[in-house]
């Protein structure tokens, strides 16, 4: 069993996509291994052709879907070949030398759960608001049956991870690890196709959060509970 695999739906953005899977790759301590998600229709499908010989990444093609979406194929298809699952988008970029050995360590000590470090955005009050990079035990995945919320297409994952840590005592914010998230609303570089197009899911998602907050959040919290206790 190897040790981590980041998940990342990527599309429209080859070159974003580079520059993440260096820094992810280049850095990482433990055994690490990324899987890719593209659609069939992504009009830049070619040029992610020239991506496709670096060591210890996977690629997955198919029919159109989101974020969430893509998380969920991949990581229950994995759960059981990697200890945690990580959920980065193509905008996300590692700075610090070992980030997956750190969050996985902590998961190590103190039980299964879900780590997160510093996004750098500064409306997230140094990362600590928002759990936008998670590494996420992969027995708690396969006790949900999800790693992203499902009914949602893009936004409110990262409050769902956030609720489900808490609830069940097991969130845990390494600020000395740097994953920093490239989104426009930091670098003022504007919306591309991807981004533009995800916006419209905004007040679905909302919908499906606070319904899952209302009708589910406890027994789901319950079960990573139940998850974290019983390896500890």
């Amino acid at each position: 069993m190897r040790d981590l695999l980041v998940i990342v739906p990527s599309r429209g953005r080859p070159g974003r996509l580079a520059v993440m899977l260096d820094a992810c790759l280049s850095l990482s301590e433990a055994e690490t291994d990324v899987a890719v998600a593209l659609d069939d229709d992504d009009p830049c499908l070619e040029a992610y052709g020239a991506l496709r010989d670096r060591q210890r990444v996977f690629w997955q093609q198919g029919p159109r879907d989101g974020m969430p979406g893509w998380t969920n194929k991949l990581a229950l298809e994995s759960a059981g070949e990697y200890r945690a699952l990580a959920s980065l988008g193509d905008d996300h970029v590692p700075r610090t030398q070992g980030w997956d050995a750190e969050l996985l360590g902590v998961l190590d000590e103190d039980g299964p759960g879900i780590s997160y470090g510093d996004d750098l955005n500064p409306r997230n009050q140094h990362g600590q608001l928002m759990v936008t990079a998670p590494v996420i035990s992969a027995g708690i995945v396969a006790a949900l049956g999800w790693m992203c919320l499902r009914g949602i297409s893009h936004f409110y994952a990262d409050n769902v991870w956030e609720d489900l840590g808490k609830d069940a005592g097991c969130l845990y914010y390494l600020p000395g690890v740097v994953i920093e998230h490239l989104h426009p609303s930091v670098t003022g570089t504007g919306n591309d196709a991807t981004y533009a197009e995800a916006m419209a899911s905004w007040d679905a998602d909302q919908r499906a959060f606070y319904a899952w907050r209302e009708h589910q959040r406890a027994a789901d919290s319950e079960t990573v509970r139940r998850v974290h206790a019983a390896a500890r």
